[in-house]
């Protein structure tokens, strides 16, 4: 039994409800714990796990319940489970920093891709604004690891509704990348979808 903190009512219902479509769908939610309403100043939401023993404890915190996030962090959950020596390695801090970064970027696009098919097509197109917003600010600040980030996002998006043919840069036309930004997106599309669609066999690691 997941314990919900700080929802009621139809929040409390939007998260239940959502909760039970990912297990029938035999998404791996048996390490989280607690399911908590908060204030995540620069986040909508986020999932903390902890290491007990060689097994996961996991909360999942909301800052807001609209479904993509609820979906959205509801596959992180799962994919913390599934890439457990991944997680571990991702927690300890203890692999070299383009590690960690190719981690989180194929985390992030697994978790849009997942929620593009739990929620309307409205939710899907405010998470779609709210990413290409984050990609341009992270362009501006020449944030690079932030724009990665925000460009795995919307190629998650971009591939959960069948476009594949589409690539988020165009969204920030004339923008000159550093050399290894660009090489290190492009591989990245290459290898996303065949990563996605073997995952549920053997959880395939872009991060390795």
């Amino acid at each position: 039994m997941v314990q919900m903190v700080n929802l009621t009512g139809a929040d409390r219902a939007t998260v239940t409800g959502m909760v039970d479509r990912f297990r029938q769908d035999s998404f791996h939610l048996d390490e989280l714990s607690r399911i908590e309403r908060a204030h995540l100043p620069g986040y909508n939401g986020k999932v903390e796990p902890v290491r007990v023993g060689d097994g996961l404890d996991m909360t999942m915190y909301l800052a807001c319940t609209n479904p993509f996030t609820v979906a959205h962090e509801l596959a992180h959950v799962s994919d913390i489970s599934v890439r457990r020596e991944e997680t571990f390695a991702n927690l300890s801090l203890s692999m070299p920093a383009h590690w960690h970064l190719a981690h989180r970027m194929s985390s992030e696009y697994y978790a849009n891709r997942v929620a593009c098919a739990y929620v309307e097509e409205g939710d899907v197109l405010g998470a779609f604004r709210n990413d290409a917003a984050g990609l341009r600010g992270a362009v501006a600040r020449s944030d690079w690891a932030d724009a990665m980030i925000h460009y795995a996002l919307l190629l998650g998006i971009l591939h959960g509704n069948e476009r594949p043919d589409c690539d988020p840069l165009k969204l920030v036309p004339g923008v000159e990348l550093p050399g290894i930004v660009a090489d290190g997106l492009s591989g990245f599309r290459d290898r996303a979808a065949e990563f996605f669609d073997g995952y549920r066999e053997d959880a395939p690691a872009l991060a390795a």
